[in-house]
């Protein structure tokens, strides 16, 4: 029996049973990814960072040792490189030292953003490979974290400062709080739908929630011995997570993407005592070794951690709590970010181990493929493609590669510039 395309659309927003059938199909087909031999290509350094632009998913940053990145087709067919001297010229406005992070700006694929060890955070316009702003940011920089629902760039350095850049502007705003007491600041994520909430990771192994409205410390400091039967987050604490929580949804809500006095003085009212305090008193920590990758569910319910003390975490978002999902073979004995892909809405996850990429389902913690064979050293990076159904790795051999399933991937005419 044939059922009406309307029939199976209305099943899918309801999350009925046909949903539920072809979630788990999508899933279990991730334990069929395979090396694509025919895509792989060479970084000019070592690896170190993938983006993907949202607005169509057909082009890739891939951030580099040499102080440059690469722009690449999804079939990584080389378009162009961000940093690098022409032949002949003088030498280009890129990083002195190694780009750490790469993003691209989801409002406008014309825009790329580099961080480097330099201390420098840099606009891009990718079509003309010239550098719009440049800022210095006084300290290493290794987290750089983008949203799609507003101009802000939050950026994670090595004194442990947490910091915001309008997009809009072109301008830094302010540093969040104490950041993170002079740990290595090594990853940062927004969520998906409380637009003012960005969660930082350390390499002191914890993890703090921000509301970046406010001028003070931290919201909530993320603890792997808080589960969902013990002691709830302190009065103080809760009562402004379920205050952030509910200005995202409220149709009123506005906060100025804009530097100006008008911000510095909004921003001061909201200043209040840190309501993490008592949680950091006692030396939470949501990993027993460093922070080496975050990232959120697209439902804003989950966020998802992975740290040096081979654990791969997932915690509710609202209550903060760890789910004790168990995720097992997640081995991770990292000292440097290393990214986290989450594919097929949230439902799975891929994570660097070694020269190998693991993945799992988010719900169960199942494993579902361990793809090996590609790299001959340490994965840096994980990204999926939701359009191509393809996974990309990069590494410390300078390879990227491309995984996905036999017969999938057929070719496209690639324009030469960024729309």
């Amino acid at each position: 029996m044939t059922v009406p395309v309307p029939v199976l659309l209305d099943d899918r927003q309801r999350g009925g049973p046909f949903a539920a059938w072809l979630a788990r199909y999508h899933v279990d087909r991730l334990r069929q990814l395979g090396l694509r031999a025919a895509r792989v290509i060479h970084a000019p350094g070592l690896a170190t960072w993938l983006d993907l632009e949202a607005a169509e998913s057909r082009y890739l940053a891939v951030a580099s040792s040499d102080g440059t990145a690469s722009l690449l087709s999804h079939e990584l067919s080389p378009v162009a490189v961000l940093g690098r001297a022409p032949a002949g010229g003088a030498g280009a406005a890129g990083h002195r030292f190694a780009v750490s992070a790469v993003a691209w700006y989801p409002r406008d694929s014309a825009l790329v953003l580099t961080a480097g060890l330099d201390g420098a955070v840099k606009t891009w316009d990718a079509n003309a490979g010239v550098v719009a702003e440049s800022f210095d940011m006084g300290s290493r920089v290794w987290a750089l974290a983008l949203s799609r629902l507003h101009c802000l760039a939050a950026v994670g350095c090595e004194d442990g400062s947490v910091r915001l850049y309008d997009l809009a502007s072109g301008t830094t705003l302010h540093q969040l709080g104490e950041g993170h007491d002079r740990a290595a600041v090594w990853a940062a994520a927004w969520s998906p739908t409380a637009e003012h909430q960005l969660l930082t990771g350390a390499a002191d192994g914890t993890a703090r929630l921000w509301d970046v409205r406010r001028w003070g410390g931290s919201l909530a400091v993320l603890d792997f011995e808080r589960t969902s039967g013990s002691e709830a987050v302190s009065d103080e604490a809760g009562e402004r997570l379920g205050e952030s929580m509910a200005f995202a949804t409220r149709p009123d809500r506005s906060a100025p993407s804009r530097v100006g006095s008008s911000f510095a003085s909004w921003a001061a009212r909201s200043a209040v005592p840190d309501p993490a305090a008592q949680a950091r008193a006692r030396g939470a920590r949501a990993h027993a070794g460093p922070i080496t990758g975050l990232a959120a569910t697209p439902d804003g319910r989950h966020w998802l951690t992975a740290g040096g003390d081979d654990a791969l975490r997932c915690w509710d978002a609202a209550a903060l709590t760890n789910t004790l999902r168990h995720f097992p073979g997640a081995f991770n004995r990292a000292r440097r970010p290393k990214r986290l892909a989450l594919a097929l809405a949230g439902d799975a996850v891929f994570a660097p181990s070694g020269s190998a990429a693991l993945g799992w389902d988010v719900a169960t913690g199942a494993a579902l493929c361990t793809l090996r064979g590609g790299h001959f050293e340490s994965i840096n990076a994980c990204l999926w493609n939701e359009a191509t159904q393809e996974l990309y790795s990069a590494g410390d051999d300078r390879l990227v590669l491309c995984w996905g399933h036999e017969g999938a991937g057929a070719g496209d005419e690639e324009d030469e510039d960024f729309h």
